[in-house]
């Protein structure tokens, strides 16, 4: 209702899924979770990407500038990648 109603300038579809548990098709597997948290390198694929950056960091001495620089610059190459045309076809406007 809020972009309806004109509080947003602009607003931002985002979300998280887990395929392993939800296929949004009904066809995830069973998941043993006995199982899963006997083994490290299967509890490991459990820690959410924010903690995952923060190991990446630590493990490879990237700093927080490095990482910041790097989305800019991908940022950047999107924006320039949208001016070029490169996703008219994917990015639709959505008007209410």
């Amino acid at each position: 209702g809020g972009i309806r109603a004109g509080v947003y300038d602009m607003g931002i579809a985002a979300g998280v899924e887990s395929m392993s548990t939800n296929s949004m098709a009904g066809t995830a597997p069973d998941v043993n979770w006995e199982v899963v948290y006997e083994n490290q390198l299967a509890q490991d694929c459990l820690i959410p990407m924010g903690i995952t950056s923060e190991n990446v960091a630590e493990r490879y001495g990237i700093t927080r500038e490095r990482q910041d620089a790097l989305a800019e610059l991908s940022h950047a190459r999107l924006a320039a990648a949208q001016d070029g045309g490169f996703f008219d076809a994917e990015i639709v406007p959505v008007t209410t």
